[in-house]
């Protein structure tokens, strides 16, 4: 996936790696930048996002068409159910981020862009039951879902309109736990 990442987008892997490694997370993990790169280097104009690729309008319209078809005919395909949100949705995560900046919350969410990770499910084990945590907790278990296993926004050209959809990807399965919905084919189109 790094070849073709590196073929469609703008943002060459070595200043990926040089901004990994200059960060403070690549600092704690002992990494190095790459020789001949410098750690003060700007990203380049079309940087957004790690896993962003960069996409015309009729690159959109066909990601759009293809992958809508590739969905209808296999309903399963979730990464052409991704695609085909992430290149037609924009206007829908508009909403969304409009909603999120009306309440001091929303507002808190967009400035912290907290997670919905495995690590965050592990810390629900101990919750009542009947609360949202252990419901969760249960639905998660009972069909064997891990929230670390959505896939990555890559075609939205904001990155907070970005944060949104991988918002509303961690919390989908949230509404699917407290409406008691499994997650098969009924289950995703109610």
């Amino acid at each position: 996936m790094l070849s073709l990442r590196r073929l469609y987008s703008p943002c060459s892997y070595s200043y990926v790696v040089q901004r990994y490694c200059s960060s403070q997370a690549g600092r704690q993990a002992g990494k190095e930048p790459p020789p001949g790169t410098s750690q003060d280097a700007p990203p380049p104009p079309s940087f957004m996002y790690p896993d962003h690729i960069d996409t015309s309008g009729f690159q959109k319209a066909l990601l759009a068409g293809g992958s809508a078809i590739a969905a209808l005919a296999n309903p399963w395909r979730a990464d052409m159910v991704a695609v085909n949100g992430e290149v037609t949705g924009t206007p829908a995560l508009r909403y969304m981020q409009e909603r999120f900046k009306e309440t001091r919350e929303g507002q808190k969410i967009l400035f912290d862009k907290p997670r919905i990770t495995k690590e965050t499910l592990d810390s629900l084990a101990s919750h009542p039951p009947d609360s949202l945590g252990g419901v969760y907790f249960a639905f998660m278990n009972k069909y064997n879902l891990n929230p670390d296993a959505r896939d990555k926004v890559q075609f939205v050209d904001d990155p907070e309109l970005a944060y949104v959809m991988t918002r509303y990807r961690e919390t989908h399965d949230l509404t699917h736990a407290v409406l008691e919905m499994p997650t098969n084919m009924l289950g995703e189109v109610l």
